[in-house]
């Protein structure tokens, strides 16, 4: 990545393991004590910008990725050994209230990845550069943030602004202003707001090659490649059609597989939730993407069919989905189940499974 990408010091943290080779190391003894006396003074409880003491899940990640031998990291490496990081030193207990530690490390995981494009907002999105590359056909992850990101200092800022975001996105409001507290329910257009970062067009591209293949095997589960990195699964949706056509539905492409209804399409929306939750509008979002929905759909129309199928997958037997009320979210709840744990589920249903062609 040249000269100017920041080549990772060995991980600094006392509770890390690993080993760094050479292609990561570019910081003098004289630097690493002052990168390890930085990192000494964010800890000492201060508040930065309205950030708990203790979060340091940006540095966490760089200090991950330094730990490994390799340029590339496993994306599964770098989430659990982040995870044991941040339970060791602590940092769970600051998370906010509710939050899951593996959801948050997930969100700092794609908020590290996804370049805000908003250099002259006043309050941008995320980072204005990536620091963190997912490699597709490795599964891992690569830092690549320019040397000036690489600091605790700077790595700390955009923590801040991280937990900020993630607090507007999952229901609380950092104070600037009004007397509400950190964790107070968003208003009502807030609940509604679309969160989702805008994805790419090679994301876009990696997910129908994914859709494609999951509709010519509706009778397993499948595992998608979210946007992060992370991986999401989803149930079976029934048996493979023997050439029938599928039904005509107005938002729905009419040489779709017949497999591809509404309802899977929906389901398939919420597993691909980053973070495993989000609001209506980033489930219909999310099923916009699909390559089975007509272009130019209308957004009310849109919306309207996605809250009924939302509601169902709610009420099945073993839902995959469940709302949120306070907030105003919906959260998909099979994202960590193996293809395996599916046919676990259905034998011990008496071979029952959702019905997603209907």
């Amino acid at each position: 990545h040249g000269a100017a990408r920041c080549r990772l010091a060995p991980t600094l943290g006392a509770n890390a393991t690993g080993h760094a080779n050479g292609n990561h190391k570019c910081f003098s003894a004289t630097e690493v004590e002052a990168r390890s006396s930085e990192a000494d003074a964010s800890r000492d409880g201060s508040v930065v910008d309205g950030l708990p003491a203790g979060l340091r899940f940006c540095s966490l990640v760089r200090d991950t990725i330094a730990s490994v031998p390799q340029t590339l990291a496993p994306a599964e490496y770098v989430r659990k050994q982040v995870q044991i990081q941040a339970e060791a030193s602590g940092m769970v207990s600051s998370l906010p209230r509710g939050t899951a530690l593996v959801q948050y490390v997930r969100s700092v995981l794609l908020f590290l990845s996804t370049p805000s494009g908003g250099a002259e907002s006043a309050t941008p999105a995320g980072p204005t550069e990536a620091l963190l590359e997912f490699d597709e056909v490795t599964q891992s992850y690569r830092w690549v943030a320019a040397q000036e990101q690489c600091s605790d200092e700077k790595l700390l800022q955009l923590e801040a602004l991280h937990y900020e975001r993630f607090l507007a996105q999952h229901g609380g409001l950092l104070g600037c202003g009004g007397n509400k507290g950190l964790h107070a329910a968003p208003s009502k257009s807030q609940k509604a707001a679309l969160t989702l970062p805008e994805g790419s067009a090679a994301q876009l591209a990696l997910f129908h090659k994914q859709e494609t293949e999951r509709f010519a095997n509706p009778d397993r589960p499948f595992t998608y490649t979210l946007r992060d990195g992370s991986s999401s699964t989803v149930a079976a949706i029934g048996k493979r059609s023997m050439g029938g056509k599928a039904r005509e539905h107005f938002l729905l492409s009419a040489e779709r597989p017949p497999t591809a209804t509404l309802l899977a399409l929906v389901r398939d929306a919420a597993a691909r939730l980053p973070g495993g939750e989000g609001s209506r509008a980033d489930v219909c979002e999310l099923l916009k993407e699909s390559q089975y929905v007509m272009e130019g759909v209308n957004d009310a129309q849109i919306s309207q069919v996605a809250s009924g199928a939302l509601d169902r997958l709610h009420y099945e037997d073993d839902p995959c989905v469940r709302y949120d009320p306070e907030r105003k979210m919906w959260v998909y709840l099979h994202g960590q189940r193996s293809e395996d744990d599916y046919s676990k589920f259905a034998a011990a249903a008496g071979g029952k499974r959702p019905k997603l062609n209907a």
